[in-house]
């Protein structure tokens, strides 16, 4: 009788602690996908970020006519390039001010993006019928009181405003999206060593670069 008891109760503990392992497999298996997630997204950002720059920004970074000089680029919405932060919330418990940094990078991003939303759309809707009006010709040596005369003042003004918060906000957020996917794949390293993680390949400053 009391060998049954014992057989019993030692199956039980047994049959308890395996399902009690493979829900911690499984939590941490969903764990390190939700980490891989994250950090795709951070290198699908930046890789949409150094392609506008490398295709739209540098040809044009050392031209006094940059703001008129640069294409506008094909708009995507940020939200199409969103960090899933409720399968991260387990980060709270390893890294809070991490979470943060993250979010805070989520809206750096976006605001890149309005920001080259805005200005794409300022040059091809107001800019260019406003040259092609004037008559303007593709290498033409225009002065800057020519573009002034052009443009009008205001739309002038407005542009140049528009292009250098782009290129500042790119730049910016190319930087901090780099430093943002090394440090949140360090966290995951250490706590999943046993796993690979997606990593960002360093992005090279060239000359004329912040």
């Amino acid at each position: 009788m009391i060998a049954t008891l014992i057989a019993a109760f030692a199956g039980s503990y047994l049959a308890y602690h395996l399902s009690a392992r493979r829900e911690d497999r499984k939590l941490r298996e969903s764990r390190v996908t939700a980490g891989n997630k994250a950090l795709f997204t951070l290198v699908q950002q930046l890789n949409r970020l150094s392609n506008i720059r490398n295709q739209f920004i540098d040809p044009v970074r050392q031209n006094d006519a940059r703001a008129l000089a640069m294409r506008p680029v094909m708009q995507v919405q940020g939200t199409q390039l969103r960090i899933d932060f409720e399968s991260l919330d387990f980060l709270l418990e390893l890294k809070p001010h991490l979470c943060m940094a993250l979010m805070l990078e989520q809206d750096r991003y976006e605001t890149a993006e309005s920001i080259i939303n805005l200005r794409s759309r300022m040059h091809h809707d107001e800019v260019q019928p406003a040259l092609e009006k004037a008559g303007y010709v593709d290498g033409g040596g225009y002065t800057p009181q020519q573009f002034r005369s052009m443009l009008g003042e205001r739309l002038l003004t407005r542009i140049v405003i528009a292009t250098d918060a782009m290129i500042g906000m790119v730049d910016e957020a190319i930087l901090t999206s780099t430093k943002m996917n090394a440090d949140l794949w360090a966290v995951l390293k250490e706590k999943f060593p046993e796993h690979k993680f997606i990593q960002a390949v360093a992005v090279k400053q060239d000359q004329g670069r912040p």
